[in-house]
């Protein structure tokens, strides 16, 4: 939640489950139960050795020069064990990547047979590659049990070998013997489920670095000590930006974008619209140029203030379970009146409505039970609830159907003037927001190459003459 947008990009969604739940869980067990026991463990070694001392200072010394036999012996199984669980943490990670994958793109799947054989035998694979490298972890920790046990034989039979001359030469009894080797077995078998529970926590560093690897994901800067924002001015200045250094998305982009006005982007796929619209609540910060809101650099605001005022809405909106209602006022306090205007003002009330309920209809976890369509709106809703001084839509109305669509847009300039809202639209469909804009920018390859009224715009014959004629 708190990492920075393109570091979390950057990892693939199962693996990163799987760190989190997985690794988690693995690393929890040991500081619970197994740390217990080897508290315990280690307390019967020293009282064990503390009574052996007391019997035979000799014997015991022979029992003691075996301990460092076993530590070389768990150190060599120890780093075969580090490796081996490190390979099945990773390929644990790789089953859940393909069963998240295989989740969500399961419509495509069906739909194209090939593709289903070619999913199938890829889990096979990965689930064969998971099954393998946990064989080979536990042939790693398998391996120290027997050893450890020999160990112990061999020492049981020095200790009869040399109790057998001190008997002889009358410095210690046969009694005292018997009691010794009943001692050496107590001595071993906590220092064995030592040494097996040692090669074992390999699987707990191994999940370990896993988890600070997470941890470890930069933060996103805080920005500045500028609390709020009072109108919604945005200014861009000469903003040039990429997600890799070697491929610039926007170059050199500059416009302005005023409360009370509607500012559409539009530009072919890949231009770098949607880029344009997440620097300015600071997904991502431009690599050169400014953001400007009401004359201050977007960096210079808090975070939170700027999120909480500059609001986003994506294409694909996040729903939680609960009612629509609870969903629409999400964290902030607003009358349900208002929202009834909302919804008729955007002509919306067909839509609520088909959901069994309306407002107070409930909803599954991720809005299973909703369309596409209904989930848009409810996200545009819950956008307009917060009050906020800038709307970023993006294209955040294109599944609703395109006559839904341009009674939602009509809807949203009088909400603009209501509210005083500065909004900003990528639009999915321009017949539905242009002619109401007050102006389109016209992004092409990551630069603005027109800026006007969609009238003006249509009479210069350029890029948007051509968008345009493509939709229409």
């Amino acid at each position: 939640l708190y990492a920075r947008l393109n570091v979390v990009r950057s990892e693939e969604l199962g693996r990163l489950v799987s760190k989190v739940t997985n690794d988690v869980d693995t690393f929890g067990e040991v500081f619970t139960s197994d740390l217990v026991n080897v508290f315990m463990d280690i307390f019967m070694m020293s009282v064990t050795a503390w009574v052996m001392v007391s019997l035979n200072l000799q014997l015991s010394l022979i029992v003691f020069s075996l301990v460092p036999v076993v530590l070389l012996i768990n150190t060599y199984f120890a780093r075969r064990a580090r490796k081996a669980f490190t390979k099945a943490r990773e390929a644990i990670a790789k089953v859940m990547a393909k069963v998240e994958q295989g989740v969500s793109g399961a419509a495509v799947t069906k739909v194209f047979v090939e593709r289903k054989d070619y999913e199938r035998e890829e889990f096979k694979k990965v689930s064969s590659e998971y099954v393998q490298s946990n064989v080979e972890a536990e042939k790693a920790v398998s391996g120290v049990g027997p050893a450890v046990d020999f160990i112990r034989a061999v020492g049981t039979a020095a200790i009869l070998y040399i109790g057998a001359l001190l008997v002889l030469e009358g410095k210690t009894t046969i009694g005292i013997i018997i009691a010794f080797i009943s001692y050496l077995n107590n001595f071993f078998q906590p220092l064995q489920t030592l040494v097996i529970f040692y090669n074992t926590f390999q699987s707990t560093l191994a999940a370990s670095e896993r988890i600070i690897g997470v941890l470890d994901f930069e933060g996103e800067d805080k920005g500045g000590d500028k609390e709020e924002i009072k109108k919604g001015d945005l200014d861009a200045i000469k903003v040039n930006f990429g997600y890799e250094k070697e491929i610039q998305v926007l170059k050199d982009v500059s416009f302005i974008a005023r409360p009370g006005e509607i500012t559409v982007i539009a530009g072919p796929t890949g231009s770098g619209k949607s880029t344009l619209l997440k620097l300015i609540p600071r997904f991502f910060d431009p690599w050169s140029g400014e953001i400007r809101i009401d004359g201050v650099v977007n960096k210079e605001y808090n975070l939170y203030s700027l999120r909480k005022k500059v609001v986003y809405v994506p294409q694909e909106p996040l729903i939680f379970s609960g009612t629509v209602l609870d969903n629409i006022t999400l964290f902030v306090d607003v009358d349900r009146k208002e929202i009834e205007e909302w919804i008729d003002i955007l002509g919306i009330r067909e839509i609520i409505e088909t959901i069994p309920g309306g407002l107070d209809g409930n909803i599954v976890e991720g809005g299973k039970n909703l369309s596409k369509g209904q989930r848009q709106v409810i996200s545009l809703l819950r956008a307009i609830a917060s009050k906020p001084k800038l709307l970023l839509l993006d294209e955040a109305t294109s599944s609703v159907d395109p006559e839904t669509e341009k009674n939602i847009y009509k809807g949203l300039t009088r909400i603009v003037e209501m509210l005083d809202i500065n909004l900003v639209v990528v639009a999915h469909r321009l017949p539905a927001i242009a002619p109401l804009a007050t102006r389109i920018l016209v992004l092409e390859d990551g630069k603005i190459r027109e800026v006007g009224k969609h009238e003006d715009l249509l009479s210069r014959g350029g890029v948007y003459l051509r968008l345009w004629k493509s939709q229409i």
